[in-house]
């Protein structure tokens, strides 16, 4: 079953079955729907107005009606022009899997120090399930967080749970997106903080623009008590992250086991990364992937461009 939310203009009295038939709120959907579900909002802009914080239920599908046609806005104007409202997203994974898909976040915050770690996480921190983000679109957010808290995902795996949980990033551009590094918070934050096992696969990471607080790293494995962290990486472009002063890969324990193929990368590497450049269908490092017009906003990449795979 699909039900709609429209967080503007809905009504929780609603049936839910329709965009013009809506609820408006999530909780409402949560309480109203069943595993299997597809909770779909509605396309539009929903200006943050404080620190919110969301929360998902496993087993469901949240998406949007359109790809990042519903867009949740930080509202930076409105917050002082420093930092955008935080907002924590809270998702099910204990034994579950946690789903969304195609939604756009635009100058939003993860909730560090507001509400522990991650933008979007497990909700009991450690999780014995999945969590899935697909097709989804970071433009300009801020990850601001203590030592070992930030990440716009943050996911835990539960030591001796049996297979290891997977944190699933696929098909998703981020752009321009940052850590704060000021005298307010410590080092080791992170754009995607792993403590457990992570597939990023056909994702863009993109930088257009310098920042007063640069990136410390893009990815980071740490370890989870004796697990070391596992991240595989497919078919992802990272392209002009010059900015990130501890690189592009970067863990805190040597045993980490990170695995990278068919991917192009521009900008520090990081450390303790086995790269074989031209070994195993990976590309060469600081490759141009021939996009359209990343000046201007199109980042789909030219018939020519040495991304493509046969």
């Amino acid at each position: 079953m699909i039900y709609y939310v429209d967080l503007n203009s809905g009504d929780d009295t609603n049936g839910g079955t329709s965009n013009t038939d809506a609820w408006l709120t999530l909780s409402h959907a949560n309480d109203n729907s069943v595993d299997g579900d597809t909770i779909r909002m509605v396309d539009g802009t929903y200006l943050l107005s404080s620190s919110e914080i969301w929360y998902l239920i496993g087993n469901r599908i949240y998406d949007s009606e359109t790809p990042n046609g519903f867009v949740i806005d930080g509202n930076l104007a409105d917050n002082g022009g420093v930092v955008p409202f935080p907002i924590k997203i809270n998702v099910d994974t204990v034994d579950k899997t946690g789903s969304i898909a195609g939604w756009k976040f635009y100058q939003c915050t993860g909730p560090s120090p507001y509400n522990g770690a991650g933008m979007i996480a497990p909700n009991t921190g450690i999780t014995t399930g999945k969590m899935s983000v697909k097709s989804c679109f970071f433009d300009d957010c801020t990850i601001s967080g203590a030592n070992g808290t930030g990440g716009l995902l943050y996911y835990y795996k539960t030591v001796g749970a049996g297979d290891p949980s997977i944190s699933e990033m696929d098909g998703c551009l981020f752009r321009n997106l940052h850590t704060r590094q000021d005298s307010l918070y410590a080092n080791n934050r992170a754009s995607l903080q792993v403590y457990g096992k992570m597939d990023l696969k056909n994702c863009t990471f993109i930088k257009d623009k310098t920042f007063t607080y640069e990136n410390e790293e893009i990815l980071l494995s740490q370890t989870a008590g004796t697990s070391p962290g596992i991240i595989t990486v497919d078919r992802c472009i990272f392209y002009n992250l010059t900015g990130a002063t501890k690189g592009i890969f970067y863990s805190t324990d040597s045993r980490d086991n990170t695995t990278i193929t068919h991917s192009d990368w521009k900008g520090y590497q990081g450390n303790y990364i086995p790269l074989n450049d031209g070994v195993d269908g990976n590309l060469v490092a600081e490759t141009n992937p021939l996009m359209v017009d990343a000046i201007n906003g199109n980042y789909e990449l030219r018939p020519s461009s040495p991304c493509f795979i046969d």
